[in-house]
């Protein structure tokens, strides 16, 4: 089938993988402002050129929990726009102002059809609202049941595919694709919007790349160019706490310099729903 013609300039997809661990082991309890809660500057960053990400809620209730995940409940306590409130008021703003609210499920979600589906549930029930994509805790995904899982839990939108310790295209493409059934070679109603750069596999001193600031743009640079010849789709992710700026020095800087640098290129910003949800009107090969 032909593909119809692509459109006139590379998309952008933005997502938050929203693991408030760390973050939340500081939560104001008194007048004092917490300095690790301050995503008012991210959304306000995001606003600034017209974009709204995906932002990845780990759930509340996790049965089969793994020393990797992150702890947090929706009462928690916080500070957000000068007013204390709840993680869960703050998830159902967020969503009320069009970020979208996707599910970044615990490890063991990844292989547990319950376990995905109560997790997606409860964060469901926090924002209020359906949940339709998703992406998975340290990329845990197996290619031969995870897709039929989340397809049997009613999630349609998958960004997991990508590296943890490198940046590009893990699957050779920058341009979404239905995930099928490895046994049937059938699609089973769940499109992939390949993860192609994440802020820890390039910054990470630790692991990845372990690259400083202006190499990191440079790749980002390079990426979004071969992006751009394909008008393909440039998913990147950051993650909450790089607002910090004593964490995580720098990096949050680079992710708004990267939103410059895309708004210069007229990219159109997207949430992984409103991506998917345009690759299957504009492309029906991909369906």
């Amino acid at each position: 089938m032909a593909i119809p013609p692509a459109p006139p300039r590379a998309v952008q997809c933005l997502q938050t993988a929203l693991a408030l661990r760390r973050l939340l082991q500081a939560v104001a309890r008194g007048p004092r402002p917490d300095p690790l809660w301050c995503y008012e500057r991210w959304l306000d960053a995001e606003a600034d050129v017209g974009a709204r990400s995906t932002f990845f809620i780990f759930p509340e209730r996790v049965r089969q929990p793994h020393f990797s995940d992150c702890h947090y409940g929706y009462r928690d306590r916080i500070r957000f726009r000068q007013r204390r409130c709840r993680v869960g008021d703050f998830l159902r703003a967020l969503a009320r102002d069009r970020w979208e609210i996707g599910v970044h499920p615990s490890w063991n979600a990844t292989l547990d059809a319950e376990e995905l589906r109560g997790q997606k549930q409860s964060v469901e029930q926090a924002i209020e609202q359906p949940v339709v994509s998703v992406r998975h805790h340290w990329l845990h995904f197996d290619i031969r049941s995870t897709p039929r899982l989340q397809a049997a839990t009613g999630l349609r939108f998958d960004s997991t595919l990508g590296f943890n310790d490198n940046v590009g295209f893990r699957f050779g493409t920058c341009r979404p694709w239905q995930l099928r059934d490895p046994q049937t070679n059938q699609p089973i109603g769940v499109l992939e919007i390949p993860l192609i750069a994440q802020d820890t596999a390039l910054l990470n001193p630790m692991k990845g790349l372990r690259l400083d600031i202006p190499t990191a743009r440079s790749y980002l640079e390079q990426l979004i160019e071969a992006v751009r010849r394909v008008a393909g789709v440039f998913t990147v992710s950051f993650h909450p706490d790089v607002i910090h700026p004593t964490r995580c020095p720098g990096w949050f800087d680079l992710y708004c310099d990267l939103l410059r640098e895309l708004r210069q290129r007229k990219a159109w910003f997207a949430t992984v729903a409103e991506l998917g949800t345009y690759w299957l009107q504009h492309y029906p090969s991909a369906s």
